[in-house]
């Protein structure tokens, strides 16, 4: 469970967004190539012999540069993200970076690179292209390999392709998750707290 939510909770947390993204067509084809590709960046940072500082650089860089934020923490961070002002936003999207890659990162070596894109389809629920990719990802984790099947909710909105949700085994919905556990951080030690728990990579105070 642990992995699933390492793993997963970072790739949610963020809309990655790759060198092939930045695409002139959208297609079932081009969501699942997508998916693809992001899973191979993922394993290759996760599995670099450059350190875990620099892994730990990389991947922020990652989600730092390919957010977007507008869809994203509004959906995580629900009612409280239009009471923030734009320096407490700010703070909070860092904190949330450093927060999540700190205590999940070890989690992404158990993936091993193995993926299988089950299917894709049209999704027509918003109002920019919008795509469900089914896929089998391999993990080994205490030395047994385990197949774990994800559902991507892609979207496709401003010439890029981006990662609305995640399903995890048809039955863990991370977005859900995230926001269920930002909550009750709130509701119990506020807001401005878990800003600086963020902020500070505080796990006494469990965020995601």
């Amino acid at each position: 469970m642990f992995f699933k939510q390492g793993l997963f909770f970072i790739t949610v947390v963020v809309f990655f967004s790759s060198d092939y993204a930045f695409c002139q067509n959208d297609s079932t084809e081009d969501a699942s190539s997508y998916v693809l590709n992001l899973m191979k960046e993922l394993y290759s940072i996760a599995h670099s012999d450059q350190g875990d500082n620099k892994r730990f650089s990389d991947l922020k860089n990652l989600i730092t540069k390919n957010t977007n934020s507008d869809k994203i923490f509004p959906q995580i961070f629900a009612s409280y993200w239009n009471t923030l002002d734009e320096s407490q936003k700010k703070r909070l999207s860092s904190g949330y970076y450093n927060y999540t890659v700190e205590k999940y990162f070890d989690a992404l070596e158990h993936y091993t690179g193995a993926i299988k894109i089950i299917n894709s389809s049209k999704v027509n629920q918003f109002s920019f292209p919008t795509y469900s990719v089914f896929a089998k990802i391999k993990i080994l984790h205490d030395e047994q390999e385990k197949i774990i099947d994800l559902k991507f909710l892609i979207s496709f909105d401003n010439g890029k392709f981006a990662i609305l949700d995640i399903m995890v085994d048809n039955a863990i919905q991370v977005s859900k998750v995230l926001q269920r556990k930002f909550d009750k951080a709130v509701n119990r030690v506020g807001i401005d707290e878990v800003i600086s728990a963020l902020e500070t990579i505080d796990e006494n105070i469990d965020i995601v």
